[in-house]
């Protein structure tokens, strides 16, 4: 996988974006993911929506996973959800219905993209407590 943070053709409405290059396909696909830095779980029995924009060129259509680890517990698997993209800009959500017994742990949030090839990308991408 070829990445670049800094891709112009990236940038949605701004200067920059991330863009993925998949050159391999692998057997699993977060051989190759984006893995964005983790967030404070702040309080129990809440909805984190992750956004972004987003669009790829590849075929067939691509379906990244976005998933959600407890850095807390070993990257212990919390929840996912594919996004189906297109070859044309996109905002896409994604919601993670935080448990009890997550208050206070932190949670990564990845794009696994090893599925399949193509180059893929990424702008505005936010985690935001849904309240």
């Amino acid at each position: 996988m070829v990445t670049d943070l800094s891709s112009t053709d990236a940038a949605h409405e701004g200067k920059y974006g991330f863009e993925a290059t998949v050159t391999k396909t692998f057997e699993k696909n977060w051989y190759a993911m984006m893995s964005l830095p983790a967030f404070l779980v702040t309080d129990h029995e809440r909805a984190y929506t992750m956004t972004f924009w987003a669009k790829a060129s590849a075929n067939p259509h691509p379906r990244p996973q976005v998933t959600f680890q407890d850095e807390d517990t070993d990257y212990e698997y919390v929840d996912s959800a594919y996004v189906q993209l297109t070859a044309f800009w996109h905002q896409y959500t994604v919601t993670l219905a935080v448990p009890y017994k997550l208050r206070g742990h932190n949670i990564v949030t990845n794009l696994m993209l090893g599925e399949y090839l193509g180059t893929y990308y990424f702008d505005e991408i936010q985690v935001r407590d849904f309240n």
